[in-house]
């Protein structure tokens, strides 16, 4: 019944809601129902936190003063930085919530303050745990080619590439240097520079796994593929059948 009507919740008798481990499937399957919890379910630590990690929303049903509990804000960010979204605004502008929030998922930077998302530190933090959470960033360090090509010497970063700014987007040198930092962004360039065998047998050098998005041609290369696979043994899946199947693969 609390399926499909959270406040059927209010209704459950004192012994079942005494139960946590059933407390907890009820959050599961559907965690409004918590807004109709009793005042003590809502303000206990420990049951709270349980059911943050099996709904993050289930914050939101919290009591006021846990709510307001910045060292369980900080275990829960780390527990799960999706989190952030259900913050109050005041922890979503504290740069010590945030930056625990995107080191645990990159993607929470869209839910951050806006001048977090234009903070070097927390970018780089969020980029380097997910590369595509720079969408989320500001317009200037998306801009910014110094900082990005730092960016991208992590190694989650690459995803990063398909998020600058427009400029860079369409600047060879710039591209050319992202993928000699990350062999990774090699997937978001141009098809041109798919095909640079130079820039290609670096980027495998990076990252053995960038001859996937390696040109067909360069796929039958034997140094750009024995490169790749000194890398990464399995880099050989991505090299062209038929040189697997010749005497060099036997």
């Amino acid at each position: 019944a609390i399926r499909e009507d959270a406040s059927a919740m209010a209704r459950l008798p004192p012994e079942l809601l005494a139960d946590q481990d059933l407390l907890l499937e009820v959050v599961r399957d559907n965690c409004e129902a918590l807004e109709f919890a009793p005042h003590e379910i809502r303000a206990n630590r420990d049951f709270m936190e349980k059911a943050v990690q099996e709904d993050a929303m289930a914050f939101r049903f919290a009591t006021e003063e846990l709510q307001e509990d910045r060292g369980l804000v900080l275990d829960l960010v780390g527990l799960d930085g999706l989190i952030l979204e259900h913050l109050h605004a005041e922890f979503r502008s504290d740069r010590e919530v945030v930056t625990a929030a995107v080191a645990q998922s990159g993607e929470a930077l869209q839910h951050a303050a806006a001048k977090l998302r234009g903070d070097r530190d927390v970018v780089a933090e969020a980029v380097s745990q997910d590369g595509s959470a720079l969408q989320y960033a500001s317009e200037e360090l998306r801009d910014d080619r110094e900082f990005l090509l730092k960016c991208l010497q992590s190694r989650d970063a690459g995803p990063a590439l398909e998020h600058v700014g427009e400029a860079l987007r369409g600047d060879r040198d710039f591209l050319e240097a992202a993928v000699r930092r990350n062999g990774t962004a090699l997937a978001y360039v141009t098809d041109e520079l798919r095909a640079d065998r130079q820039l290609v047998l670096e980027a495998v050098r990076s990252n053995g796994l960038a001859l996937l998005n390696a040109d067909a041609a360069l796929k039958h290369d034997q140094e750009i593929v024995f490169a790749a696979m000194r890398q990464n043994p399995r880099a050989e899946f991505a090299a062209d059948v038929e040189l697997r199947k010749g005497p060099t693969f036997r």
